[in-house]
């Protein structure tokens, strides 16, 4: 049956009986189409939902009173009652723990009212007296009333939005009890409670939560109670102390997530508390996101002595290296209750393995198997997630068992750092240690800091060997640096050496030895060398052989430059450097012997008469004359250049005649012999 306008009053004694046991609840309202009445009306069904507690009188039914505004303008649309379809005690606790002396009736109120499409929207409001003396935290309780109020947008006609089709978000249904009043809706002194409204929106509109400070009604307050428009006065806290966004008082807190509807809480003081939960609900319209409803819990909860559950603690009992027993400095922390993050550091080594036993207990668990195996278990379990990279994305080396058992449960955690985990140190490792309770979860953390510290390792040594073999078992961190002289056209070797002697985990240091130039200040290369890059353990060599060439004597000097290195995590290095200075040859030596016929026919096989190899030998000034002449002692050539050339002709080009000719050659070289015959055949 629509109700369209009734107004219908109350005695004042009955009134106030009927207010003063009322503990909470809240009006919303669902979409169920268009009227058939009239086309631009939409049909509404309207909930209340009224919880009251123990002691009370009857509440009655229908409950009348109740208003529908217009928007913003707060005028009145039509006042109307809604029907009791649902009345029944609710169930608080679970099979652990009971509390006592809690009581609550819920009663649920619906019927269907008739809207008009209106852009500004409504809102659905009844006021109520009073509240119950026993409320700790707001002023005079008995004095303050109660508005419930939702509001609610149907039409938007300005963004092109004739009907919205939208129905109020309802709080959460607590399934595990039938009932909208959830079963753990009350809060245990001196421990921590987390409640989930779960609220439900049927149209998928997005829902923000908000703590909001609980509505009084009109005042003065005169008997029978009329719901007006709004302002809606606010309940006044009892004191500085309780506020919207602290309404449990002194050292406790109260805080609800926005996106989940997570409310936790902490009280310190046994007493009824008054509080109140907004839900604001918003759609997506034309681009941009517009509220279109909130509806407000008035909610009344009560603080009383439970049994405690103290938190599990957890620590490192044992701490090994390899296998090897190190300590258990923290063992005796197990016997310390704490509600923080215990925090220890640890060293560990590259390619040694890192044992910690980690070991939790509930303080809790000191009763016979009975009583615990109902009450407190504890559970140890480790999330390997570090601030920088993680243990297990790179070495792949760590491991860890999750486990559980009643009182005390210990695990080990082993990791091997490898090389490449030294550029992500320091870890950090949490372990969490959980208690499996009746009355409230504890979670404990140990935050272990792992630092990775590098084996001691020395810088190899490099040296030359011929005559500073004693550089070898020198320890130096710089550059080596040596100067020799080299001779045009003699050959030289120098064995190169480098040495390690480090030892980390019965493994020497690998050496490699490598040339890494040889080159002049200009960054020109030497013509040819001779140098076989090699490795090995603790010792490696190789020899330098080099024959300098007159064209190397031009860019003197040149500088070899040798490197070695060892393979440890974070590998060191010694560098060598010789300076080679070319000079003259201090002995002359022909590597080659004068010929005695050349063919000077052009086919560019032994066409010239010449000292073989000279220019590579020998390029520096010296005196020098060769002078060749017929058999009749006719002059036919003559030169001052040690590199001559001579073609078979004359000085006027003329070509000599096959046969043999007699050569002379002055000059300090020993270029052997001075005098001699040369035969020109073609």
């Amino acid at each position: 049956m629509k109700k369209l306008l009734f107004f219908f009053l109350f005695s004042f004694f009955y009134l106030f009986s009927f207010s003063t046991h009322i503990v909470g609840g809240y009006i919303s309202m669902k979409y169920l189409g268009v009227s058939t009445s009239a086309v631009n009306n939409l049909d509404y069904e309207v909930t209340l939902i009224v919880y009251r507690d123990q002691g009370g009188v009857s509440l009655p039914n229908p409950v009348n009173g109740i208003k529908v505004f217009n928007g913003p303008n707060d005028t009145v649309g039509f006042g109307f009652s809604l029907d009791l379809v649902s009345q029944q005690f609710l169930n608080f606790g679970d099979s652990c723990f009971m509390p006592d002396n809690l009581s609550i009736e819920e009663f649920i109120y619906k019927d269907t009212i008739e809207l008009s499409l209106f852009s500004e929207g409504y809102y659905v409001a009844w006021e109520s007296c009073c509240r119950n003396a026993g409320i700790i935290n707001i002023d005079n309780p008995l004095a303050a009333g109660t508005t419930y109020k939702s509001e609610i947008l149907i039409s938007d006609p300005n963004n092109g939005f004739t009907s919205l089709q939208n129905s109020s978000p309802t709080f959460g249904y607590d399934s595990l009890m039938n009932q909208y009043y959830p079963h753990n809706a009350y809060l245990c002194k001196e421990q921590q409670h987390t409640f989930n409204f779960n609220a439900h929106d049927p149209d998928g509109d997005s829902l923000a939560y908000s703590l909001a400070t609980p509505l009084d009604c009109h005042k003065p307050i005169s008997f029978p109670i009329i719901t007006k428009a709004a302002p809606y006065d606010t309940i006044t806290w009892a004191n500085s102390s309780y506020n919207t966004n602290n309404p449990l008082g002194p050292g406790s807190y109260m805080f609800i997530d926005s996106i989940t509807g997570d409310l936790t809480t902490y009280a310190t003081t046994v007493g009824v508390y008054v509080f109140s939960v907004r839900i604001e609900e918003f759609r997506f319209l034309n681009g941009q996101w517009k509220k279109i409803g909130e509806v407000v819990q008035d909610i009344q909860y009560e603080t009383i002595d439970c049994e405690q559950n103290n938190a599990p603690t957890i620590t490192i009992d044992e701490h090994l290296e390899d296998g090897i027993f190190i300590d258990s400095n923290y063992s005796a922390l197990i016997q310390l209750p704490y509600y923080d993050t215990l925090e220890l550091s640890y060293d560990a080594f590259i390619e040694r393995e890192l044992c910690l036993k980690i070991a939790a207990r509930d303080l809790d668990s000191n009763v016979n198997i009975f009583q615990q195996m109902l009450k407190d278990s504890v559970s140890v379990y480790c999330e390997l997630n570090m601030f920088n990279s993680g243990l297990d994305s790179t070495s792949n080396m760590a491991t860890f068992s999750n486990d559980s058992a009643l009182s005390n449960i210990n695990s080990n955690f082993c990791w091997t750092p490898l090389c490449q985990d030294m550029n992500g140190s320091p870890f950090y490792v949490y372990f969490y240690s959980k208690d499996i309770s009746c009355f409230a979860y504890h979670t404990s953390i140990l935050e272990v800091e792992i630092n990775l510290k590098q084996p001691n390792n020395n810088p190899p040594s490099i040296t030359e060997m011929t005559d500073n073999a004693a550089l070898l078992d020198s320890t130096y961190t710089d550059t080596l640096k040596l100067k020799y002289t080299a001779e045009v056209g003699k050959e030289i070797c120098y064995p190169i050496s480098a040495k390690d002697e480090d030892n980390y985990n019965g493994i020497n240091d690998y050496l490699s030895l490598s040339i890494r130039s040889f080159k002049n200040e200009d960054n020109v290369n030497v013509q040819e060398y001779n140098f076989v890059e090699s490795g090995d353990f603790t010792i490696v060599n190789s020899d330098l052989c080099w024959k300098p060439t007159c064209i190397d004597m031009e860019h003197s000097p040149f500088t070899a430059t040798f490197l070695s290195y060892d393979d440890a995590c974070i590998n060191d290095t010694a560098v060598l450097q010789i300076e080679f200075e070319i000079i003259e040859p201090t002995t002359f030596e022909v590597d080659s012997v004068m010929p005695n016929v050349f063919s000077p026919n052009g086919d560019g096989i032994n066409d010239y008469f010449e000292i073989p190899d000279v220019e590579l030998n020998y390029c520096f000034d010296t005196d020098f004359k060769i002078e060749i002449f017929t058999r009749w002692g006719k002059k036919v050539f003559e030169d001052e250049k040690v590199n001559f050339r001579w073609d078979g002709k004359t000085k006027g080009g003329a070509k000599c005649a096959d046969g043999v000719y007699f050569y002379s050659i002055e000059s300090p070289l020993p270029v052997a012999p001075k005098k001699g015959t040369i035969s020109i055949i073609r």
